[in-house]
Parts: C-alpha cells; structure tokens; sequence
C-alpha cells in the first residue's frame, strides 16, 4: 500500500502527543468555515494515557517502530490532499491547541 503520511504534531496537552508525534493509532480531521482540525485532539484522557505508555513500552522492545504515521481521515472535502476522505500529503503538521479545545492542521490547503 501506499506510505502513510509523516505527521508531527504540537499539541502538546494531547494525550496521544510522544514528543511530537501521534500515538493515536487513527486521527479524524474534521473543519470548519475556515479551517481544518485534528478531531482526535484528546486533553490528557485516561485511556489515551494509557495507550500512549502502551506504546512506549512496545517501543522499548521493537527497535525502530514507526510511529508518528497514524492513518488519517479527512472529512475537509474541499482540501487539496483529501483523496477519497484520506489525507494524501507526505507530510501534515498540527498546531498547538487554541484555548486547549481546537488544534488545527497546518497542511490544510483548499483546491
């Protein structure tokens, strides 16, 4: 298949945030008027919590797994890199949270 988007993300407050990157397994972009957002945008949720430490212990044992490229679904239609509701850019980036509720992404480009 095709290789799954680079993303680094600066929400620092979210639970899936390692360093930067998703350890969410999948993110939902979703938008509004004038931007597009991360829905999986979590602030310090439990079960996220524990995933993430789920995650980091698995990466203590497998040397070299990829994280930072969780599967992307994009409901922003009118983006330039959504392709059948999956976002096809190489590289996505996602701002820090605004007012710890929204963190946009930054590679949001309209047609």
């Amino acid at each position: 298949g095709c290789r799954m988007p680079g993303l680094k993300c600066r929400a620092k407050d979210c639970s899936y945030n390692m360093e930067q990157f998703c350890s969410a397994r999948a993110i939902r972009v979703g938008r509004n008027p004038s931007a597009a957002y991360c829905d999986t945008y979590t602030h310090n949720s439990p079960a996220a919590t524990a995933a993430r430490h789920r995650l980091l212990d698995g990466l203590n044992t497998e040397f070299g797994a990829d994280i930072g490229a969780p599967k992307i679904t994009c409901t922003a239609s009118e983006c330039a890199y959504n392709k059948a509701f999956r976002c096809q850019a190489s590289r996505v980036e996602i701002d820090d949270a605004q007012n710890s509720v929204l963190t946009r992404c930054l590679t949001y480009r309209p047609k």
